[in-house]
This record gives structure tokens, C-alpha cells and sequence, in this order.
């Protein structure tokens, strides 16, 4: 991607920010009040069937819900672990370009904070990224921690 294009998509960014905040102003000083109660009362037969549908989705599988619930038994480990991987993939990705995009800029300064070093501002990107790659290491090597009810998990109640 060459420099034209990042000023673009950046001018895009911003104009979108610009309107999602002018929006969001004017949705909040209009004081109109959005409660999903006031779309459809109780015992709407919509509401009725929803409300029954995630009943039984929930009663079918036990609260945990996922595409890979789907999968033979099988496919599971290897679906599992392709996510995680890809996980892993995308938080090292970040480590390294957010290292790099930190150091890039760790010599400039904000106009408005001259002692604030811009780098110093995306450090919480390979930061973060980094917690995220333990976590992924973590269960790749423990694994998935237990459900609810198994033992080595507290229940609700405790």
C-alpha cells in the first residue's frame, strides 16, 4: 500500500469518526429514550417465540454456543486449534508492527504534550498484543479452561 492510499483510507477513517460523533451528539441531546422494552411489550408473539427459541438453544447446549460446536467430534481439536492459531497469528502480527510503528515514532512529540512521546501513546497496542499472545500460548498448551460445573471450576453459587 503506498502513502496515498494510507492518507486515504486515514481521511476516510476520519471523516467517518466526524459523522459518528455529530450523530451520536445529536442522538444524545434529542433525549429520546431507547429501551428495548418500548419495541415490543411482553408476551408479544415475537418476543415469545425468541425468548423460546434461546430457551431451547440453551437447554441443547448447555449455555456454550459456537461454530465449532457443529463439527463432528473429530474436527474439533483441529478447528480449535487452527483458531488459536490464527489468534496467535494476528497478536504476533501486532507485536511486531506495533513494536515497530512505536519505535518509528518514539522520537516525535505531541504539540499540545512536548514531554509526551507519540510512541509512548502506541505502546498499549504491542502491549496488549502481547498479554493476547500469552493467553493463546497458554491454551494451546493447558488448554480450554473447564466449563461450568467441572471440576476445577467454581459454580455461581459459590
Amino acid at each position: 500500500m503506498d502513502r496515498r492510499m494510507v492518507i486515504r483510507l486515514g481521511g476516510v477513517a476520519a471523516l467517518g469518526a466526524v459523522t459518528g460523533g455529530w450523530c451520536a451528539r445529536a442522538w444524545g441531546e434529542a433525549r429520546l429514550p431507547f429501551k428495548a422494552s418500548d419495541v415490543h411489550p411482553e408476551g408479544y408473539p415475537t418476543v415469545v417465540a425468541v425468548e423460546h427459541m434461546g430457551a431451547k438453544l440453551e437447554q441443547a447446549t448447555g449455555g456454550r454456543l459456537g461454530v465449532v460446536d457443529a463439527l463432528p467430534a473429530r474436527w474439533r481439536r483441529a478447528a480449535n486449534v487452527a483458531g488459536e492459531l490464527l489468534t496467535g497469528l494476528m497478536a504476533l502480527f501486532m507485536v511486531v508492527c506495533g513494536g515497530r510503528l512505536a519505535a518509528a515514532t518514539w522520537h516525535n512529540s505531541i504539540a499540545d504534550f512536548p514531554s509526551l512521546s507519540v510512541g509512548v501513546t502506541y505502546l498499549p497496542i504491542p502491549a496488549g498484543a502481547g498479554i493476547l499472545l500469552l493467553f493463546v500460548i497458554e491454551r494451546l498448551a493447558v488448554g480450554p479452561p473447564p466449563a461450568a460445573g467441572e471440576p476445577g471450576r467454581p459454580s455461581r453459587s459459590d
